[in-house]
């Protein structure tokens, strides 16, 4: 004959009130703690209502305390307390990425589900959320919620991840699209143009009165060492003139860092890059030109001074950049906002990647983006292209006896 069942940890069973030999009444129930033992836990009072009471506050306390001690999550811990537990202990994220994690907990995760319990969470749930959640955004959530689960799971809180029960949505092939000499020659007239002051923001004539403020005066020189060096952004705003080999055979450049920015410490220069690698690479005629002029202007160039600096001398700010970049490609398209207004700085990374993988192959275009295979290059990278297939025409050509048959009979 089974027996009762076992009192689940953190739990407890029946209530019962008696009264005490000097009239009052005093609730007690068992309670299992986080070793597994029953202890028997109570309260008094005047009343048996107020009794209980008493005594379902100091139950529900030790709840609480048992899921601190066997770990801090249990079946009744909210998605939200989840989430921030999980990303709490993740020590090895870097400043952004935790800031981008906690954007997404926050401002995505929490309003729609941030109430649900571990316990009340199901695959249905999960889907029916993911569901309304942008495209740009949901991989990030599915992400965090499979990790999460999988931490609750450690700690006995469900025996199953539910986000991990979910199908996986269909791959859709990638649709790389880089730009063609014709489209840069193009580009590049049209921002040469809103530098000067020529055109406006749309691409329409303006008075040459000089006026170039906030137009960014080394913007063009910055696309150029991107397009010369297949670099992320931050990585290029992050050079500093050190970094620079002039005198090389073939001048160099070594990219070991990269500019970002952080909730409560603003703007800095990271000292590794996003893959935490080092790269030397070797710098092209034309770049090293627009560098050895960018070096020209400035009063005094020294070995710790950024190559794109500000006018007091800091590392220019990516963001900025890239404001003028949208600006200046609206204006190059003259008020076309489909001609260049996908032209983002990946593009350019792209474009350099798949021109390097059809001259050399797809494994010097992911050494010179800094990819660790060449998987993540050609998968988001590189341009598709018609596979070559073999010469098998004379192969082919044995169909050619059919129709000499069919026009001898």
């Amino acid at each position: 004959m089974a027996g009762r069942p076992r009192t689940p940890i953190g739990s407890w069973g029946d209530i019962h009130v008696f009264t005490t030999p000097t009239g009052a009444k005093e609730a007690r129930a068992r309670f299992r703690d986080a070793d597994g033992k029953l202890r028997r836990v109570s309260a008094r009072a005047q009343s048996t209502t107020a009794a209980k009471r008493k005594l379902l506050d100091r139950l529900t306390a030790r709840t609480a305390a048992t899921a601190a001690n066997t770990g801090g999550i249990s079946p009744d811990t909210t998605i939200a307390d989840l989430c921030t537990y999980w990303l709490d202990r993740k020590d090895r994220l870097r400043p952004q990425s935790k800031d981008d994690y906690r954007q997404t907990i926050t401002g995505t995760i929490t309003p729609a589900i941030g109430s649900i319990t571990v316990a009340e969470t199901t695959p249905g749930r999960i889907a029916r959320f993911l569901e309304t959640v942008s495209p740009g955004v949901r991989a990030r959530a599915r992400s965090i919620l499979s990790q999460a689960f999988a931490l609750a799971i450690s700690h006995d809180a469900i025996p199953d991840n539910p986000v991990t029960k979910l199908p996986k949505g269909k791959l859709v092939p990638r649709n790389i699209v880089v730009l063609t000499p014709d489209d840069l020659v193009d580009l590049r007239h049209g921002v040469q143009k809103w530098q000067a002051g020529l055109v406006d923001d749309n691409g329409a004539p303006s008075k040459p009165d000089g006026r170039t403020a906030g137009r960014g005066h080394d913007l063009l020189s910055f696309v150029d060492i991107l397009l010369a060096t297949g670099c992320r952004p931050g990585e290029v705003a992050a050079l500093r003139w050190c970094d620079i080999d002039f005198d090389a055979e073939t001048p160099t450049v070594t990219v070991s860092a990269t500019m970002v920015r952080t909730k409560g410490q603003g703007l800095f220069r990271q000292p590794f890059t996003k893959a935490s690698d080092v790269r030397l690479l070797a710098l092209p005629p034309y770049a090293v030109q627009v560098l050895a002029e960018l070096r020209s202007k400035q009063l005094d160039p020294g070995d710790s001074t950024p190559v794109f600096c500000t006018a007091v001398g800091t590392h220019r700010d990516p963001d900025t950049i890239r404001n003028q970049w949208r600006r200046a490609r609206q204006a190059a398209g003259r008020g076309d906002n489909e001609k260049f207004n996908w032209v983002d700085f990946r593009v350019m990374r792209r474009t350099v990647a798949t021109l390097i993988d059809e001259l050399s192959g797809d494994k010097d275009a992911a050494a010179q983006l800094g990819h660790a295979s060449t998987a993540m290059t050609r998968k988001h990278y590189i341009a598709a292209r018609a596979a070559q297939a073999p010469d098998l025409t004379d192969i082919l050509e044995r169909f050619a006896e059919t129709r000499l048959r069919k026009n001898a009979s």
